[in-house]
């Protein structure tokens, strides 16, 4: 698994090959988590292999402000990777190497669109509370 033939156990490029395949596959869990009104499965029983049923409303609240808020930073390290990407692009004539890690095409759009989505759930259900 070494990259460039290194034998560094902290070679930079491999590490961000990991990165970038471990937001890809938290953003399709969470994207494929969302329900139609916008807001996320709350929780999995993976020994049963079905939805786990929530002890409160606040634990429901709690699991949908988290699911935003990762969508949220996925799509934020989505943008700079391609900003970096491009400006790397800019400096050099020649194209960057198939094995270079990139996000699939298409996903900040998928990541926006959801949580756009979802903060559009937490618009609807909005309430007024005691201290404000």
């Amino acid at each position: 698994l070494n990259c460039s033939n290194c034998s560094n156990i902290f070679c930079v490029q491999k590490s961000r090959v990991h990165v970038i395949k471990s937001l890809v596959l938290a953003a399709h869990y969470i994207t494929y988590s969302q329900m139609s009104e916008g807001n996320f499965i709350p929780a999995y029983d993976w020994k049963n292999m079905r939805d786990a049923p929530l002890t409160s409303i606040q634990e429901g609240e709690d699991a949908n402000a988290a699911a935003l808020l990762a969508l949220a930073a996925t799509y934020q390290r989505i943008k700079s990777n391609a900003a970096a990407e491009d400006a790397a692009n800019a400096t050099s004539q020649q194209r960057p190497p198939a094995s270079t890690p990139t996000f699939p095409r298409g996903m900040a759009t998928r990541v926006l669109e959801a949580a756009l989505h979802a903060m559009t759930y937490f618009d609807r259900h909005a309430r007024q509370t005691r201290s404000g």
